[in-house]
Parts: C-alpha cells; structure tokens; sequence
C-alpha cells in the first residue's frame, strides 16, 4: 500500500532541525518561534477598510501579532525545578521482600525532579507555540485515559458472567478486539484552506462511522485531526486509535473512499515492534495521533519544491475562526460516561450492556446540567409579586441556584469594538493577572527559584491588604 503522507513527507522529517532539550533553550526556542510568527503577520496592511460601514480600521493581523509578541516576551517564559506529580488514583501498595522486609524499589532511589521552560500566559491563537503545545498535552491525557477506559470496559465484559456470553451471541462475533492506529487522508484541491478541509474530512469520518465494516468490528475509538500548512496548500488527515477487530484491509479502505476518503493504513499497536511498516508502540501511536491542527514549528519552514514560505495571508485565516470544527474526539466505549452508575442496586452498570452508550438519566443532564447560563436580571428593580421569586432564590432539584456574574467579553469580541490601542491595554491586563495565576501554580511544586529568560527572580505578586482605616 502507498505511503499516505507521500515521499516528500519522509525527506521533510530527514531534514528537519533537531530541537533544543535543555529546558532553557527550548523555553528561547518557543519565544523566537512566537517572535517570527509574529514578524510574518505584521508584513500585512496595517489598515482595513470596513466593507458594511466603510470606515477605516486596523488591520486584524496587528490584534493577533500583538498576542505573539506578548507570548514571545522574555518575562513570559520562565525556566524552574519541579518535583513530579504522583500518579492519578490511590497509592500503590508497599511491596516486601521474601522476608517479610520493606523490598527496596527504584523509583524511590531515583531524583524525583525535573527542569522544565514554562510560558506563563498562553494565547489562544491556532498558530500560538505555547497553545499549540497545550492542546497536544490535553489531548494526550485525555487519549490516555480513554484508552485505559476502554480496555478495562473490554476486560469486565468479557469476564462478567452472562453478559458477555449474550452479548457476544447477539452480536456474532468473539472478543479478539486489539488497538490499532489508523491514518486516513483524503485529496486536497490546490490552494486549500485548513478550516474548510478540517470540516470536510470531519464530514467524511462521520459517514464512515456508519458503514456497516466500521459499526461491526469498532468498538472505541479516538480521533486526532492534523494539518500541515504549507504554501501550496493545507494536507489535512486524520490520526484515529481503533479498539477493533482484524478486518479486511482492502474493504475497510474502499469503505473509507467510497466516503470521500483517500489512502487509509492501519498498524497495529503492539509492546515491541518487529515490523516497522505494520506496527508500532503505544508511545508511537499516541504522538502521532495528537499533534493537533497546527504544528506550528512547521509554518516557518520553505516549501521543498518551491522554497516559498507560508504568507500572513495564511496565518491570518488560521488566526480568525473563532471556533474550529472538532479536532480531538473520544468516541465508544473510550469516552468519559457523563455520570455514574456504579450503585449496589446496578453493580454492572449499564455500559456493560450498552458499550459506546451514553449512561441513563441523560435527559436529566441535558435539560439542566448543560443548558445555557441563566441570564440574571437587575435584582434592585425586580418586582417579586410580579416577576416572581428574585434570582438568589431560584431552585431546581430543591437546590438554590446562585447567578454567576456574566463573564467578560473574549479578546475576540473585544477587537471588533475597541481601537488597537486601548485593546492592548486591557489584553496587557489580562495577561498579567494570568502571569500571576501561573506563577502561584509553579511556586506550589516548585524547587529552587523560578527564573525567567532576563535573568530575574519571579515571584507571585500578592494581592494588596485592604486599608480599614
């Protein structure tokens, strides 16, 4: 089967540069990366004429440069000694030696600490390094653990007794179920946007989904979608972890074609790899599969036919979608239940008998739990024997329910009202006061001192005593 990423992809990995391992240096690699990206928006105008009001405006790509040269500050990046998190769950149980001593374990002989390069303030920008970054780290927890959900879903079935012999009898098919990881593309016009092809491809897996190949032998499954941007165009593709079945290889492909799709390859998720072109670890697998959208190191390099690099024009529709189609998705038995059933009365719960289902009682959660925020009127001109109770008594459930205050307007809605200038200023407000948040959340695990790319001391700034008299 041809390679779906092309030969030019396997000379592009050859020939990328090796980033930096020192915290430090990676901390400066992410600044310099956000300072270029920045120097590449501001070649656009620095004007625009407003097409429904025919007035005059800065340009959008100065609002988003702003946000790189923010995160590019040598005052947003520090470099500090952290101890690890333990792992999530309760603490694992002492071991003892034949003797019935203490038995020594490594872990606890090795150091416990690690140096990391932190940017302080992230900004939600498609093409932000340090954004970028944190959707992959998301991403990857969150994969991790619908993996781990799905296997154990698969091992309690497959041990419960008389559910998982039914159910196997219903469905016809046995329990030799093994991770795999796909990769899935499809053709792309020349000159193609990421935003339309994302929705695009989306459209195409949703309908894959339905094939009779897929809803027979998949039972979890994890969705990454990539881009890699280039001049010529967006290549956009899917990275996918299958719970699945062994199935025919070539009629899983021509069902993914007959959606729209492209090339499909499959390998198999396996301890050691012994056949590279077919298989590939978990490590592997997870890396690939949570990349993201964006790969923002990749939107500098020059094209390796042409050597044009990417345009502001590019970089400002990455910038400019609000919200982009669904980029990760856990989908099956892998996804998180939006409550809990393990009760005395249901002690199998019912995805066992349900797998890839929502749980009971959703309607409850999506009649109130996910509904819209309660818009809170003005309480002193609120006229309780006409309008009823005031919004501090509200209740469902029998619970009172407290009006948040509303949230302030995003930056986004913020650039359609306001002049560059003033803008900035409220975002250098914000980002501040996001600064300090994550100051105070690296100084609770921290080790030695925090120290940021100009040499300074940081510290979180403390909110200043209230004056009584």
């Amino acid at each position: 089967m041809p390679n779906p990423c092309g030969s030019q992809h396997k000379k592009r990995i050859g020939n990328k540069k090796r980033k930096p391992f020192d915290a430090h240096d990676t901390a400066s690699y992410k600044a310099a990366l956000a300072q270029e990206l920045a120097e590449r928006i501001l070649e656009a105008p620095a004007e625009l004429v407003d097409e429904q009001w025919g007035q005059v405006r800065d340009h959008p790509s100065r609002y988003f440069a702003g946000l790189l040269l923010a995160e590019a500050a040598a005052s947003n990046h520090v470099v500090a000694t952290l101890e690890k998190a333990p792992p999530p769950g309760p603490p694992p149980s002492p071991k003892t030696a034949g003797d019935g001593l203490p038995a020594v374990d490594l872990v606890d002989l090795m150091d416990n600490r690690y140096e990391q390069g932190i940017p302080l303030a992230r900004m939600s920008l498609r093409i932000s390094p340090a954004y970028s970054q944190a959707l992959r780290r998301r991403a990857h927890r969150e994969a991790e653990s619908g993996m781990r959900r799905a296997t154990d879903d698969l091992e309690t079935r497959m041990h419960s007794p008389n559910v998982s012999e039914a159910y196997g009898r219903w469905r016809k098919f046995d329990w030799s179920y093994r991770w795999v990881h796909g990769v899935g593309t499809m053709q792309h016009p020349e000159g193609a946007e990421a935003w339309p092809e994302a929705k695009r491809i989306n459209r195409v897996f949703d309908l894959f989904r339905k094939r009779k190949i897929f809803k027979d032998n998949v039972i979890a499954t994890i969705k990454g979608v990539e881009g890699r941007i280039t001049p010529r165009g967006a290549h956009v593709h899917q990275h996918n972890m299958f719970l699945m079945r062994r199935v025919d290889l070539k009629a899983w492909e021509q069902a993914w074609q007959e959606c729209g799709g492209g090339f499909f390859r499959l390998y198999t998720v396996v301890p050691h790899v012994n056949d590279p072109d077919n298989e590939q670890t978990q490590d592997e697998a997870l890396s690939e599969l949570c990349k993201y959208i964006t790969k923002t190191e990749d939107l500098l390099d020059p094209d390796p036919v042409t050597g044009e690099k990417v345009g502001w024009q590019v970089l400002v529709n990455l910038c400019t979608p609000a919200r982009w189609p669904r980029m990760f998705e856990v989908l099956g038995t892998a996804r998180k239940p939006s409550c809990d059933l393990e009760s005395p009365q249901d002690p199998q719960g019912e995805s066992i008998l349900s797998p890839g289902r929502s749980p009971g009682f959703r309607f409850i959660h999506r009649e109130y739990l996910t509904a819209a925020p309660l818009e809170t009127p003005d309480v002193e001109t609120w006229d309780e024997a006409q309008d009823g109770p005031e919004p501090s008594k509200w209740q469902y459930f029998g619970r009172e329910v407290i009006p948040r205050p509303p949230r302030p307007p995003t930056w986004r809605k913020l650039m359609d009202i306001l002049d560059l200038d003033k803008w900035l200023e409220v975002i250098a407000g914000r980002i501040e006061r996001a600064q300090n948040w994550r100051l105070k959340q690296i100084k609770a695990r921290c080790i030695g001192p925090i120290i940021d790319l100009d040499g300074r001391i940081r510290e979180p700034r403390q909110p200043e005593a209230r004056n009584e008299n």
